[in-house]
């Protein structure tokens, strides 16, 4: 405990009548403010006995004490006058101004009166405090010794008749101390008289003033202190209610003795003795552990205590109760299956699933009484609410009537009822999914006849089809392709974390003339799989990739450029068809355009002539072939394109060339939006300027054209050079004088053409003025 702490010990007894805590503790005859009322401090019935015994249950007969250390000693100081009328000579015969020992609740005290000093502190000013100054009043009282925890006086509670304002009376230091309008003894006797006795309080929390040893008065009041004397045994933590148990516990404690007296401890549970122990060692760490059998003698759903009882060698006591109420402790539904999580969720393979769950509870012999299963999708609409079910069976299978949605997220809990009917907590939310399993299809080059099988290069694409009924993406594949003969594995491309429906098989895997088959398992993103049929293939050589000549790497192009390779060689001279693939993606994993000469026909061209449908055979090696774009690029983008050859007689596709970059678009032509109306009069000339780019690399430098029009609203604007003019940062002067629009108006355009330069080309910002 700490200064300033709050004590409610002790019941004050006048003879044998029990005497209550006033709760307005200020003189009985008068009010200190309209509205306060008289106080109801007791008084005095003269030669009556005074006595303070145990403290009595009731809060309304408990005594208050304001704790106080100093100077190493602890103290116990009233927090308001007990009586009035009762004169300093009655204190005086009781031994009550200096002393007397007695006991409370098995701890011993001296019982007197505060010190406030004998004379005024400066001349005869009574708000002036007491002298010397080191009494206790001036020290605790009014915290002259600077204790923390104690409060310290405002300067209204030291202000002249400070008990006739409201705010003062009710406020932090008179509500801990209560002295407004009453005076308390104290021991001394004043210097100026000897037939006085000191007075403090009442006018301010410093008044000093003394009356008469004999006088009885309702202004003078007894406040009593209690000097611990032998302080009862320490046990830590404080009396607390430790709420429901639904299991035998342990309650940790230590004691110790102020004055390092011998301490015997007794343990209690529910008023019995479970354990009594002498000469405890003391700051050690103790523990009460209720056995099962204890736990087992302890009323179900009753308040029970812990009491802990610690008794020092000279008798002073102890006891911390701890209260707690034993209860039937609530089971635990757990999710057995299906279970799963958002990033991991579980699948089943139906729309009526079965679900399962585990009933565990702690009281022995327990067992289910009821049920209840709740299935929510995962916005929480509510989908099916089986309500509580007397049943210990721990599955549930969900209704035809509230069948789930393929391919839908959901969550789904359960609660359970023990045989005394305590329901648990609803288990952790399982997630679950109905899901179908990915189809594959259409595994090329291949057929489901191993007596026809489809031709193939040495290293073959391999394609197939991907379908989900869920429409779910793929979420990988894996490719394996075995030899027909004995259904060795040749090739396992391992499983591929990727939405691709396209696999290269490497060089080297096959064998030339040889029979095989593929086999491609798909998974979706939740794990399910599936595996194609058998596709057969029989490999053949695949020509030669053509080598790549224009246009040079990273040019810049019209947006239909033609792109043109050297063609190679079959090995069995089959023919040769061409594919080729453009794309923004350097690694091709997606593509803008992917044509090929045996279906794509138009823009194909070997030395200079349309490809033959049967393809081109070895005598054209060395010729060029050329594609020509038959859509536009976006203007401005960087694309890169590679060719294959084709093997004409068995459709297989041989590697992919190097790739190469081309910029779409060697030509900006910039033209104002909305013409300069000039109304009637077409201007006679104009100063133009702008801010633009003009690359200087490449063999062919980029030219710069700057044109004007006057009748810019005609159908056929008169457009005239005045490029030289813009270099100059002259002025054009308009040569045309006509229009066939209603008014004239001032068009400008500007031409940029990059020829071979690889720099960017743009314009920025235009300006212009005219008359």
């Amino acid at each position: 405990m700490a200064n300033g702490d709050l004590h409610k010990l002790g019941t004050l007894f006048m003879g044998s009548t029990k005497i209550a805590r006033p709760t307005r503790p200020w003189r009985n005859d008068s009010a200190p403010y309209s509205g306060a009322g008289n106080g109801d401090i007791q008084n005095y019935t003269a030669g009556a006995a005074l006595e303070i015994r145990n403290t009595d249950a009731s809060d309304a007969y408990k005594m208050q004490w304001n704790e106080v250390n100093d100077g190493g000693k602890k103290y116990f100081v009233a927090d308001r006058n007990w009586l009035v009328n009762i004169s300093w000579n009655d204190l005086n015969a009781l031994g009550l101004v200096t002393g007397k020992e007695i006991t409370i609740d098995g701890q011993q005290y001296k019982l007197r009166l505060l010190t406030g000093g004998s004379n005024y502190r400066s001349s005869s000013d009574a708000y002036s405090g007491g002298s010397p100054a080191n009494n206790e009043w001036d020290r605790w009282i009014t915290n002259e010794a600077g204790l923390s925890g104690l409060p310290t006086p405002t300067s209204a509670d030291l202000g002249t008749n400070a008990f006739q304002n409201s705010a003062v009376m009710n406020g932090t230091h008179n509500s801990k101390w209560n002295w407004g309008m009453i005076y308390s003894w104290g021991q001394e006797v004043y210097t100026g008289n000897t037939a006085t006795r000191v007075l403090r309080g009442y006018g301010s929390a410093r008044v000093f003033n003394w009356n008469h040893a004999t006088a009885r008065s309702p202004t003078c009041g007894w406040r009593p202190v209690l000097e611990v004397l032998n302080s009862a045994p320490l046990i830590s933590g404080g009396p607390q209610n430790i709420g429901n148990k639904t299991a035998p516990f342990s309650v940790e404690y230590q004691v110790s003795d102020p004055e390092k007296d011998a301490v015997n401890v007794v343990e209690k549970l529910n008023g019995t003795v479970i354990k009594s122990e002498t000469g405890v060692a003391q700051g050690v760490p103790r523990k009460i552990e209720l056995t099962n059998e204890q736990w087992a003698s302890i009323p179900l759903n009753q308040e029970s205590t812990i009491a802990i009882e610690a008794t020092d060698s000279k008798g002073a006591k102890s006891t911390r109760v701890y209260t707690f109420t034993k209860t039937n402790a609530a089971p635990t539904a757990t999710a057995v299956e299906p279970r799963g999580d958002l990033s991991n969720i579980g699948i089943v393979d139906t729309q009526t699933p079965i679900f399962v769950w585990s009933f565990t509870d702690p009281d022995p012999g327990d067992k289910q009484s009821s049920y209840q299963f709740i299935i929510e999708d995962t916005n929480g609409e509510l989908i099916h609410d089986s309500g509580k079910k007397a049943s210990t069976q721990s599955f549930y299978q969900l209704p035809e009537l509230n069948k789930l949605a393929w391919g839908t997220r959901y969550k789904w809990k359960v609660k359970v009822w023990d045989r005394f009917d305590v329901p648990s907590e609803f288990s952790f939310q399982e997630f679950i999914m109905p899901n179908r399993p990915p189809n594959v299809s259409n595994v090329q080059p291949g057929t489901n006849d191993i007596e026809s099988p489809a031709g193939s290069g040495l290293n073959p694409e391999i394609t197939w089809d991907f379908e989900d009924l869920d429409l779910e993406a793929q979420a990988a594949y894996q490719v394996r392709i075995y030899k027909a003969a004995d259904d060795a594995l040749v090739y396992d491309s391992s499983r591929v974390g990727q939405n691709v429906h396209t696999h290269q098989v490497p060089a080297g895997r096959l064998t030339q003339g040889e029979k095989y088959y593929t086999i491609v398992t798909v998974w979706d993103p939740n794990g399910l799989q599936t595996d194609s049929d058998k596709a057969y293939f029989r490999t053949n050589a695949t020509p030669s990739a053509p080598i790549l000549t224009g246009p040079v790497d990273n040019y810049r192009t019209t947006l239909r450029p033609t792109l043109i390779g050297i063609v190679g060689t079959d090995p069995e001279d089959d023919g040769m068809h061409f594919r080729i693939q453009i794309s923004t993606d350097p690694e091709f994993a997606t593509y803008a355009f992917e044509k090929s000469s045996e279906k794509d026909r138009a823009g194909w061209q070997v030395n200079g002539y349309d490809i033959p449908e049967v393809g081109v055979k070895n005598d054209q090696q060395g010729q060029s072939v050329a594609y020509t774009m038959q859509v536009d690029l976006d203007y401005g983008k960087t694309y890169y394109w590679r060719m294959a050859s084709v093997d004409a007689g068995t459709g297989a596709r041989g590697v992919w060339s190097s790739a190469r970059r081309i910029r779409a678009g060697n030509e900006l032509i910039f033209e104002i939006k909305n013409p300069v109306n000039t109304a009637n009069t077409a201007a006679r000339r104009i100063l133009f300027a702008a801010d633009y780019q003009l690359p200087t690399d490449g063999t062919t430098k980029a030219t710069l054209k700057v044109e004007f029009a006057n009748n810019a609203l005609d159908v056929s604007p008169t457009w005239e050079d005045a490029t030289d003019a813009f270099l100059s940062m002259d002025y054009h002067d308009f040569t045309n004088g006509a229009k066939t629009a209603g008014e004239f108006a001032i068009g400008v355009r500007m031409t940029i053409k990059a020829n071979d330069s690889m720099a960017p080309i743009g314009i920025e910002a235009i300006g212009l003025t005219f008359d």
